[in-house]
């Protein structure tokens, strides 16, 4: 969101005076502003990497868990708490590592495709993409 926030405040996205210290990996960021401005506006990136586990591209999300298959996540009522604060159980989904989901047809998360065959070559191309994404590290522990 970086580059969109950069756009809509005119600002330049690039910090080239960290950029010119050295050491500072390249922006991941895509101005998508257009989607703020336009009937109808679509955004130009598909792809969205959730965390070291978790990628969605398209309707497509995949999870790997190193928990033997054990995935729980909140859902799927919202508000995730009562009035009362309390919060919703858990729901367990299917167990399986990885989880290929279709979350457009599959909203709940029950079904995992990812041993169905003719998912092959996105589930390796997902996990290609979990393989080579490293999260930024600052070295700053506060």
């Amino acid at each position: 969101m970086w580059a969109t926030f950069s756009a809509l405040a005119g600002a330049d996205p690039e910090d080239r005076k960290a950029a010119a210290k050295g050491g500072v990996p390249p922006i991941d960021s895509i101005d998508v502003s257009a989607v703020f401005f336009t009937l109808g506006g679509k955004s130009n990136r598909d792809t969205v990497v959730l965390s070291s586990s978790s990628v969605v591209k398209g309707p497509f999300k995949l999870v790997i868990e190193a928990g033997g298959g054990k995935n729980k996540w909140v859902g799927p009522d919202f508000p995730a708490f009562d009035s009362n604060g309390s919060k919703a159980p858990a729901i367990e989904g299917p167990p399986c590592s990885p989880c290929l989901f279709h979350v457009v047809n599959d909203t709940r998360e029950e079904h995992s495709l990812a041993s169905d065959p003719q998912y092959a070559s996105l589930l390796a191309e997902l996990r290609q993409i979990l393989n080579t994404t490293v999260p930024y590290q600052t070295g700053d522990d506060g």
